[in-house]
Formats: C-alpha cells, structure tokens, sequence
C-alpha cells in the first residue's frame, strides 16, 4: 500500500508541473517536432503501470533519481554517452510493453 501510494504522489508531482509547462507552450507538446511521441494520460500510465504494461525509465540525475523515484522504474540518466544503448536494451527486455519517460 506504501509503495501503491508513493507511485500516486510521484505521479501527481509530475501532473503538477505540466500543468503550467502546457500554458506557457512547453516545447515538447509541439506535435509537429514530435510526431512519433504518443502522449499517454496520468491516469492511463498509472492503470498500466499497476497492469505491468509499461516500462518507466526515469531519465534525471542520479541524486534526483536516490531523493525519489517510482518502485520498478529503470533509471538511465538522459545525459549519460551510453543513453541510447542502454534505453534499446531495456525495450529489448521487456516487448510488447510500452515504454515512459520521467
């Protein structure tokens, strides 16, 4: 139940902070810039991650990622060399789920 209620608080902290990111015309909303993003809703992520349907690779620093993270996700800091290499091992790892950044 601990952990059940971590995920939630994790998830909704993430809400938060796109909230205001879409009112100031967040670049990463941009669909033409990313047209093979699918964009997946809090609530969608949170059933799927309760049904083992995706994989949450946690992309932050190491000390962002020891504060706090979510039970299970995988932490792969995006400014590592070895990024691209070691996200392709983990979606290897795990077909048919899909696959969410943090």
């Amino acid at each position: 139940m601990k952990n059940k209620c971590i995920v939630f608080v994790v998830l909704c902290v993430a809400a938060l902070f796109a909230v205001p990111a879409v009112a100031v015309d967040f670049p990463a909303r941009e669909k033409a810039k990313y047209k093979k993003m699918k964009w997946i809703e809090i609530d969608d992520l949170y059933q799927d991650y309760l049904d083992n349907k995706v994989t949450i690779v946690d992309v932050r620093s190491r000390l962002e990622f020891e504060t706090i993270h979510t039970k299970d996700a995988v932490h792969i800091p995006v400014a590592e060399r070895d990024f691209e290499s070691e996200l392709k091992k983990i979606i290897r790892k795990s077909p048919g789920k899909k696959t969410a950044f943090y």
